[in-house]
């Protein structure tokens, strides 16, 4: 994605996506005002992000903009088998949290267990 000149000289953060599903190989660009869960948000200023938390939720309009493309994606999926509701999540399950086997399968209790408060979120309603 072009710079134009828009960002500033901090790091680059890029949140690798899955190799597969509806949202594979698109890109988006969100100025740091804008909460990305698992990075420092700071507007531009080093002091604000280094003395405030790291946030663990997307902001309102990185959400926003992550259901709109999904939705795109899934318009010739039929309604049973659309997604209802999810989460990102801040970093890819890992063999090192032992979230998945080494053949790449879920561990869905460990997974379970480390997003639980996730989880109560997304079906709180």
């Amino acid at each position: 994605m072009p710079d134009a000149n828009a960002f500033v000289p901090d790091p680059r953060v890029t949140i690798e996506g899955a190799p597969h599903g509806p949202l594979r190989g698109l890109t988006f660009a969100a100025k740091d005002l804008f909460d990305v869960a698992g990075h420092p948000t700071g507007g531009g200023n080093h002091d604000w992000a280094r003395t405030h938390p790291v946030p663990t939720r997307h902001a309102w309009a990185v959400q926003a903009l992550l259901e709109r493309r999904l939705r795109e994606r899934l318009v010739d999926v039929s309604n049973s088998e659309q997604v209802k509701r999810f989460a990102v999540l801040p970093r890819p399950f890992t063999l090192a949290a032992d979230e998945i086997t080494v053949s790449l399968k879920l561990r869905r209790t460990v997974v379970l267990d480390h997003y639980a408060d996730r989880l109560v979120e997304l079906y709180r309603d």
